[in-house]
């Protein structure tokens, strides 16, 4: 608008009215104080905004009339650091307690899905999804598919799409090559690939963060970042800060499959070790009995009684006598 269409109007009429009202408060400052504090505030655009800071002064002309001046200054750059600031900050209190649920947490599914409602909403991003290389005696070659996910309220979920179920890996040779080596895939929807945009764009993705979830340099699969709404740039500082909850998401499920083995190891070695047609008998380093098996309970004709007990105390033939214990 060009300046002389200011001249004789008031804020209101000129300017949308939530800048208005900011131009009003910061003159009725100066009315008040002689000067105004800086008033902020933000113009969009064709999806740009454009941030300026104002001030308002009371200009000294020696006439009984009251005359102010207004100054307004550019600070986009300034404010698009600020906001950039607040949101790192942000991100990292929310990797801190997902990590801390990742850690606490005793079922991996129950873990898993809080962290990412945590990491979602500190993000403001529109959806959080973890999908895990695999194999399908079933179907040839490397396979993706979708195993977790968060949404915002009100977007799409996606972990029942049957095309995001059992993907052959090579669909994705680009982000394969990328996410091997540690880096991420980012961008903006629109700029990837033809095939990608096939897969992206019937989830509403306007652009996107992928972080690579690497165990003993190996890669596990890879955590999703999509944003639904207005698409945003991702620097480099969130992107290695995202890492990070992607290094815990791993550690965890290799955690939890360390302890299902374990669990099974134990649950075979207990059976044979009950079913045992042999006398078995387990005791601790001074001698004393943790346990023993149906075998060698009949072998004495004795009860779990004996578990507690001395070993060379409890077995000496000098205290059995046939079948009974003295």
């Amino acid at each position: 608008m060009p300046p002389a269409d200011f001249v004789g109007k008031r804020s209101s009429d000129v300017l949308p009215s939530a800048i208005s009202v900011q131009v009003e408060l910061a003159l009725k400052q100066a009315i008040n104080n002689g000067f105004s504090e800086g008033i902020q505030y933000g113009i969009t655009e064709n999806g740009i905004t454009e941030w300026y800071e104002l001030y308002v002064s009371e200009k000294n002309t020696g006439l009984k009339e009251r005359r102010f001046i207004a100054l307004a200054r550019n600070i986009t750059h300034r404010k698009q650091a600020e906001i950039r600031l607040a949101r790192q900050s942000e991100i990292l209190e929310g990797v801190a307690r997902a990590t801390n649920a990742l850690l606490l947490g005793n079922d991996l599914n129950e873990a898993i899905n809080y962290a990412f409602s945590i990491i979602g909403t500190s993000t403001h991003v529109d959806r959080v999804y973890l999908f895990e290389y695999h194999t399908n005696p079933s179907e040839p070659g490397l396979l993706i598919s979708q195993r977790f996910e968060w949404c915002k309220p009100g977007v799409e979920p996606q972990i029942t799409n049957p095309d995001l179920q059992n993907l052959p890996a090579d669909f994705i040779a680009r982000w394969n090559s990328i996410l091997e080596k540690g880096d991420v895939v980012s961008g903006f929807v629109r700029d990837f690939p033809a095939a990608e945009r096939e897969i992206l764009e019937p989830q509403d993705i306007i652009s996107l963060l992928v972080v690579p979830v690497l165990t003993d340099n190996n890669l596990l699969g890879f955590i999703g970042f999509d944003d639904c709404t207005e698409g945003s740039d991702w620097t480099e500082s969130e992107a290695h800060i995202l890492r990070s909850v992607a290094t815990g998401i791993g550690s965890a499920i290799m955690r939890h499959r360390s302890e299902e083995k374990l669990r099974s190891s134990e649950s075979r070695f207990r059976f044979m070790y009950e079913e045992s047609p042999l006398g078995l008998v387990l005791t601790d380093d001074y001698g004393v009995i943790t346990d023993v098996n149906r075998a060698f309970l009949e072998m004495l004709e004795q009860t779990k009684e004996l578990i507690g007990k001395i070993t060379f105390l409890t077995l000496s033939p000098m205290n059995t006598s046939g079948s009974k214990m003295k």
